[in-house]
C-alpha cells in the first residue's frame, strides 16, 4: 500500500509539475522583467500549495510570516519540506545550492519558479547573486534563504553564514524576518523520529532515498513560527547574520522548552 502511494504521488507530481511549469514559462515570456519576477513567485506559491496537498503536508504557519514586512526571510533548514512550506505561505524567491540546478527534472522546475542558485565557496559569483536578490526585492518579492549553509537533524541551529545578508547590508529601509520551522507530527503522531522522516543530512543517505521516504508519508504537519522583523538600519552583513541567528535560535529554544513541558 505504501509503495502504491509513493508511485501514485510521484506520477501526479511529475505530470502536474511539467504541465504547470510549461504554462508558467509560456506566460512569463510575455511579461516585463519586474512583472515576470512577481508572476513566477506567485506561481510558485500556488504550485507549492498543490504539492503540499498531494504529499499530505499540512502547514501550521503564523500569520506574521505572510504579513510581516520582509525583504529577506531566513530560516533553519532540515530538509526538502522547508522551501515547499515557506514558498506556499507567500510569494517569495528561494535561494538554493547551485547543485540543485543540475538535478534531473527538479532543477528544471526550480528554474521555472525563479529559484536563485548560490555556488558556495566561489566568491566571484556572489555579486551576481546579490544583484539578482536586489531585483527580486525591488519587485516587492522577499527572498528566502537558509544561511546555515546545510541541513541539520533539527537538534540545533548552526551559526549563520553571512553571504546572503549582503543583499540587505548597509540599507536603512530593509527588514530581515527570522523564522523557525520543524516537523510537528507524522502519521498523526508526534514526530519523534525526525532524522528519518523530515531531515536530510547529505552524506547519510541519497536524496532519492530521502524523497522516497517523504512520498510514503500519509500525512505530516510542519509548523513555522516567526520572530520580530529586524530593521537593517545600515548594519553590516556580519552584525545582521548574528542578530538573525540569535532570533532564530531563540525561537528554537522556545520550541524545545515548550516540547519538554508538554512531554
Amino acid at each position: 500500500m505504501r509503495t502504491l502511494r509513493r508511485v501514485c504521488r510521484l506520477l501526479i507530481i511529475i505530470v502536474s509539475s511539467a504541465i504547470y511549469c510549461a504554462g508558467v514559462q509560456l506566460i512569463a515570456w510575455l511579461l516585463s522583467p519586474e512583472a515576470e519576477i512577481r508572476f513566477r513567485a506567485r506561481s510558485q506559491q500556488y504550485g507549492s500549495r498543490w504539492l503540499c496537498f498531494v504529499m499530505g503536508i499540512r502547514r501550521s504557519v503564523e500569520p506574521a510570516i505572510a504579513e510581516a514586512k520582509a525583504d529577506l526571510i531566513v530560516s533553519n533548514h532540515i530538509g526538502a519540506l522547508d522551501p515547499l512550506v515557506l514558498s506556499a505561505t507567500r510569494p517569495v524567491t528561494l535561494v538554493a545550492n547551485a547543485g540543485v540546478r543540475d538535478w534531473p527534472f527538479i532543477g528544471w522546475v526550480a528554474r521555472q519558479m525563479g529559484v536563485l542558485f548560490v555556488e558556495r565557496g566561489r566568491a566571484q559569483n556572489v555579486g551576481a547573486l546579490i544583484d539578482a536578490m536586489h531585483d527580486r526585492m525591488a519587485a516587492g518579492v522577499p527572498v528566502v534563504a537558509f544561511p546555515e549553509g546545510t541541513t541539520t537533524h533539527g537538534e540545533t541551529v548552526r551559526p549563520f553564514k553571512t553571504g546572503v545578508f549582503l543583499s540587505v547590508a548597509g540599507r536603512d529601509d530593509a527588514h530581515v524576518l527570522p523564522v523557525y520551522l520543524w516537523l510537528a507530527t507524522a502519521e498523526g503522531a508526534p514526530a519523534s523520529d525526525v532524522p528519518t522522516v523530515a531531515a536530510w543530512a547529505g552524506g547519510e543517505r541519497s536524496f532519492a532515498a530521502y524523497g522516497w521516504t517523504l512520498l510514503g508519508l500519509r500525512h505530516a504537519t510542519m509548523r513555522v513560527r516567526a520572530g520580530r522583523p529586524i530593521p537593517t538600519n545600515s548594519m553590516g552583513r556580519r552584525a545582521l547574520a548574528q542578530d538573525a541567528y540569535a532570533a532564530v535560535h531563540t525561537l528554537f529554544e522556545t520550541h524545545v522548552g515548550t516540547s519538554a513541558t508538554h512531554s
